[in-house]
């Protein structure tokens, strides 16, 4: 049985009893609304009910009409029902007296309001449900693939992305052209190649009878290409779509960065260079250690391990490590008082700090200082996925 506007019945009345119980944390928890609305990665009980909860305030918010619009009008009804009645906590008959509304009417136009929340959510319930299947495909294509990281020229890798794309660039009437210096990149070079092509492609498309100067340089971290003389606006338009996205999917898979900088008419895609970066990783369970140990070994990264919780300001203080994965669950000292300690102290506060927990406390994490979060159990694309956004944040286009 369909609602109104395609909405199973089912549906509708499950939204109707989630307004009823917005502000009670404890049944929202086992609502059936939580299965359907809520990612399945969110594990936690309590965050599972308050994400629950701002779907449907994000829901009654978008019935809002403009400032315009006099809480008398029609138009204004929908919102200013649910608004009264679930959010503020308004008698039925007070939300009446404050809308100028017989009980019918009341009734009539309440129902009307959650017919219109309950299609608000099942269209982006539907959306969600796109773009996880999307983004798992993806994703699990990645994890398939694997990595053979190795030190190989990016010039001869973008010489190749060049080849395949050059009918694509003839028929925009796209003309490259290439600066390039012998740069060295250590990377898996089948990955990176996948990540120029996508890149390419997408930047090629932005425009027709276009000038794009390519610049292929390093530092003593990056290998670095640079596109110059895109158009802004359409670059700032294309940023999150897919293709530029897939590119930088693919980018920091391979352990690099993709900047975009649509004033400026730029694109920056940077891979690894020989030098390796320093990680420090503070977990008191020694099979996450081994396993993390694992996952980036075949990537230009130098590991110190720490076990024991009351060694790790020490050990981050004394090695200054360019990044630090931090566990927050240990016996002896509370990764939350390491977390405050680091971003805190003159000597440290620098640092990056993923955490990573079983816990679902990002916003915590997030407010203490930590710039990146990773909920257990960790995947290997995860964890690199994770490391390559914390650099690319800490780091700034020349």
């Amino acid at each position: 049985m369909l609602g109104g506007q395609g909405v199973p019945g089912e549906f509708l009345k499950q939204v109707h009893d989630a307004l009823a119980h917005l502000f009670d944390i404890a049944y929202l928890q086992k609502h059936p609304l939580a299965a359907v609305l809520v990612p399945a990665d969110v594990a936690d009980p309590k965050a599972r009910a308050q994400l629950l909860r701002e779907r449907l305030l994000e829901a009654i918010g978008d019935l809002k009409p403009p400032p315009n619009v006099s809480p008398r009008e029609l138009a204004y009804r929908p919102y200013g029902i649910l608004r009264h009645r679930f959010v503020e906590g308004l008698t039925p008959e007070e939300v009446q007296e404050r809308l100028s509304l017989s009980r019918r009417q009341y009734f009539r136009e309440q129902q009307r309001a959650c017919e219109a929340v309950a299609s608000i959510l099942w269209q982006r319930r539907l959306v969600q449900a796109e773009e996880e299947v999307a983004g798992q495909s993806f994703h699990q294509e990645l994890e398939e693939l694997g990595l053979q990281p190795q030190t190989f020229s990016l010039q001869a890798c973008l010489e190749q992305a060049l080849a395949a794309l050059r009918p694509l660039a003839d028929r925009r009437g796209v003309a490259l052209s290439c600066e390039c210096e012998q740069v060295t990149a250590f990377a898996d070079p089948v990955v990176t190649r996948q990540a120029l092509i996508s890149l390419l492609s997408a930047l090629v498309q932005l425009g027709e009878c276009a000038y794009y100067e390519l610049r292929l340089h390093s530092d003593d971290r990056w290998a670095i290409l640079t596109v110059s003389g895109l158009p802004p606006a359409a670059l700032e338009a294309a940023g999150e779509g897919e293709e530029l996205l897939q590119a930088r999917r693919l980018a920091e898979r391979a352990g690099g960065q993709l900047f975009l900088v649509p004033d400026k008419g730029l694109a920056q895609l940077r891979l690894p260079s020989a030098r390796e970066e320093l990680v420090v990783i503070v977990d008191d369970n020694p099979k996450t250690l081994q396993l993390f140990q694992r996952y980036l070994s075949p990537y230009r990264y130098r590991l110190a391990l720490v076990q024991q919780s009351v060694e790790a300001l020490q050990c981050i203080r004394k090695l200054q490590p360019d990044i630090v994965v931090l566990d927050v669950m240990m016996r002896d000292v509370d990764g939350w008082q390491i977390l405050q300690t680091i971003k805190t102290d003159p000597q440290t506060r620098h640092i990056p700090v993923i955490v990573c927990t079983v816990l679902a406390e990002e916003a915590l994490a997030r407010t203490i200082g930590a710039e990146g979060y990773l909920r257990k159990p960790v995947t290997q694309t995860d964890l690199v996925l994770a490391l390559a956004r914390v650099r690319k944040a800490a780091d700034a286009l020349p």
